[in-house]
């Protein structure tokens, strides 16, 4: 018996040192850094795995942003405290966005054959071109929906922000949870982004982010006057 536990806690050893010796030593401060700045604790288990995915992905990071200084690549990428997680857990956790059937693509595809060689050449530059609405003062910070499946609530302020904002001169930062609570059933998720207009105009307003802020889930409660 002595024996066979002797070998076992070899063996559990040798799997631990295995283990250890597939992380990166170099990024040992920056994972504690990590783990300190978003809150994570992890069992022992746990550690392992989410370490290795988020060297993976740290890896993937600097490999877009080397190609990014080669003029390889538009933008630059950078850790975020879904860092730990793999591109199907991420999705699985945060893009619950149900899509609304787009337009069909054949039918555009056979309208731009009819076109002349002058209006497809503006079409081309007018889909090409760029505008970065943050510089024009039109887009708040970058949120974060949760796990409410709200992405609809989001697309529908971001629309009025940026619309207020271009006609008042104020960008003003608006309550998604004020369409979550007060639309015809309050709910994180089933409605889009029309359905949001139709409860800004039912009830001549939304309130700001500040007034009715977010708390990303279902919180059914009396509707408010919006002072919007």
């Amino acid at each position: 018996m002595n024996v066979w536990l002797f070998l076992c806690s070899v063996e559990v050893s040798i799997l631990a040192a295995v283990s250890t010796d597939t992380f990166d030593s170099k990024l040992d401060e920056d994972w504690k850094n990590w783990k300190s700045q978003h809150g994570n604790q992890y069992t022992k288990d746990e550690e392992s795995d989410r370490r290795m995915i988020w060297e993976d992905n740290m890896r993937y990071i600097e490999q877009h942003n080397l190609e990014h200084s080669l003029g390889k690549r538009t933008s630059k990428l950078g850790m975020n405290k879904f860092g730990d997680l793999t591109n199907e857990e991420f999705n699985k956790l945060m893009n619950g966005h149900r899509r609304i059937e787009a337009v069909n693509m054949t039918e555009i595809e056979a309208d731009e054959t009819d076109e002349s060689s002058a209006s497809k050449e503006s079409h081309f530059e007018l889909r090409t071109a760029t505008v970065d609405w943050r510089r024009e003062g039109l887009v708040t910070p970058v949120k974060n929906q949760g796990q409410c499946s709200s992405s609809w609530a989001f697309s529908a302020t971001g629309s009025i922000e940026g619309q207020w904002a271009k006609r008042h001169g104020n960008l003003v930062s608006l309550s998604e949870q004020n369409l979550i609570d007060c639309g015809h059933k309050p709910r994180c998720s089933g409605y889009s982004a029309p359905h949001a207009f139709e409860t800004v105009i039912q009830f001549q307003g939304i309130n700001s982010a500040e007034t009715y802020p977010y708390i990303g889930k279902e919180f059914t409660m009396m509707k408010i006057a919006m002072d919007m």
